[in-house]
């Protein structure tokens, strides 16, 4: 007679229950189990086949209209750099320092006077991104993003913090 922890249910048909194992029923067992098998169809989007929907290869570029367009970003980091206002000095009682955590994992540390704006801190986030993409400011405690990017450093940090950056999408 079989102990109740020594039944086990093998779903073979429709649930037939096995007593134990059997002679070979490791063999068995191996056999009857089908192997890993990758997926080898074809998948489908919404809009069709996904053949249909690849990528066109990238077109080779212009290399005049590549150098214009790095021209182009360099002289507008160079604009937002003449923009950035001076730093304070250390220990004036007007400024504010910042830890930036950049979206590529550097951080930057620096002040800002109570009242530069927060345009200012994201212009100083973008010079050191090198991009002309927009960012966006976020307090990292307690988390939350700010919008008006017209608001003093002052009015909306009281002291020194810690400010995530993310790009805009």
């Amino acid at each position: 007679m079989l102990r109740p922890y020594q039944k086990y249910i093998k779903f073979k048909d429709l649930g037939e229950e096995d007593t134990g194992p059997q002679k070979g029923g490791e063999e068995q067992k191996k056999k009857e189990e089908p192997g890993f098998q990758a997926f080898a169809g074809k998948g489908h989007t919404l809009a069709g086949s996904a053949e249909k929907s690849k990528p066109a290869a990238k077109e080779t570029a212009d290399p005049e209209m590549e150098d214009a367009m790095y021209l182009s970003q360099a002289m507008f980091i160079s604009e937002l750099e003449s923009r950035i206002p001076k730093e304070p000095a250390p220990g004036d009682p007007h400024a504010v320092t910042l830890s930036l955590r950049l979206p590529d994992g550097r951080n930057a540390k620096r002040s800002f006077a109570k009242s530069d704006t927060l345009g200012d801190v994201a212009n100083f986030c973008k010079v050191q991104l090198t991009t002309t993409k927009d960012v966006k400011l976020i307090c990292a405690y307690p988390r939350r993003p700010y919008e008006d990017m017209r608001m003093a450093v002052g009015a909306a940090f009281s002291q020194d913090a810690m400010v995530i950056v993310e790009l805009a999408k």
